[in-house]
């Protein structure tokens, strides 16, 4: 039961991703949507300051979110790629005007 249940909360995610990027491409929404598995190489605008690599990414991605138990370490570098990519998609895809950080929030970046 917990499969299905598990199995059912996952398609109605992925419905809900695909309504909302379909929206934004259509131009029916202004905005941006990311998620932790988008690789860094799709943003047409990431900053020159906040390099992360496709590896890197995919890396920082699969780290289980369990903030209580992780490190300072492994959270500013969770933060600093939430960061990176927030200001990815806030420059490619809301206002291409916004200009780049001069670095990321987090000593330290995104590398291990």
């Amino acid at each position: 039961m917990i499969r299905v249940l598990l199995a059912f909360m996952a398609q109605v995610g992925s419905l809900r991703h695909s309504e909302i990027a379909a929206a934004l491409n259509s131009g029916r929404r202004k905005g941006g949507l990311w998620t932790c598995v988008t690789p860094p190489s799709e943003y047409p605008r990431w900053a020159s300051a906040l390099a992360v690599s496709d590896a890197t990414a995919a890396q920082i991605a699969a780290i289980p979110i369990r903030l209580l138990g992780m490190n300072d370490f492994k959270r500013h570098r969770l933060a600093n790629f939430g960061y990176a990519i927030t200001d990815a998609t806030l420059r490619s895809y809301v206002d291409q005007t916004l200009p780049e950080p001069s670095g990321f929030p987090w000593p330290g970046g995104v590398q291990e």
